[in-house]
């Protein structure tokens, strides 16, 4: 039975709210400038800043970058991983190199086992790739990911390049990079569940009704570690 047209509009009126305040709360953060590249939010506190690299101007949350920021944060000049590796670019600009397991390069990354380099956010979200020192985030291993990863197209920017996450709606076949899928705000999140930690993601047609059932509790969407 179709809902009655007051119901309908409540329900559109509600996420329009939602909407628009999500939209301001963007707009309030590229307003203010200060944006951890890692979680991507604001927040900070005398506990757990956001700490300036003094080489690249890379802003990131102590807690959020691990070492040695999550040890101490220093009184003078810090330099990130990148930069601290001496990494650098044309004309002395810092370098931008690759991630591992996206196609965007720069920003908050730290080395692999292998040797390249790989964004925190990135590993955080990708399910198989793990932390060797998970209290300081160092050392990406990627060596459990498996090659359907590296072969699925992303598509929000429709390269192979890097690493592809899966729509976690069952049905779905959409996959996008980990960098590409924040930047378009797709909904991904890392889950504690009774199995296990798990990575939710969805597509944007799914990120939309995930809101909206987040919203008004009328939407059935599942992850598939949840089925």
């Amino acid at each position: 039975m179709a809902a009655p047209a007051s119901e309908k509009e409540h329900m559109k009126e509600d996420e329009e709210v939602a909407t628009e305040r999500k939209q301001d709360a963007l707009a309030e953060e590229e307003e203010d400038g200060i944006l951890c590249a890692v979680c991507r939010s604001t927040d900070g506190d005398p506990s757990d800043p956001i700490v300036f690299c003094d080489g690249c101007d890379l802003m990131v949350h102590a807690t959020c970058y691990g070492n040695p920021l999550a040890q101490s944060i220093p009184d003078g000049d810090w330099f990130c991983s990148l930069c601290s590796a001496g990494a650098a670019g044309k004309k002395g600009k810092p370098a931008r190199p690759p991630c591992r397991l996206c196609p965007a390069r720069g920003g908050a990354m730290k080395r692999t086992t292998d040797g390249a380099w790989a964004h925190i956010a990135c590993a955080l979200l990708v399910p198989e790739v793990f932390f060797r020192d998970p209290d300081g985030r160092e050392a990406i291993d990627c060596s459990l990911v498996p090659g359907r990863r590296f072969t699925r197209r992303c598509y929000i920017c429709e390269s192979s390049r890097g690493c592809a996450l899966e729509c976690s709606q069952p049905r779905c076949d959409l996959g996008f990079h980990v960098s590409c899928g924040l930047n378009g705000g797709l909904c991904i999140e890392y889950r504690e569940e009774k199995g296990g930690g798990v990575v939710a993601g969805f597509c944007r047609e799914h990120t939309k009704l995930w809101e909206k059932q987040q919203l008004t509790g009328k939407y059935k969407i599942v992850s598939r570690g949840q089925q």
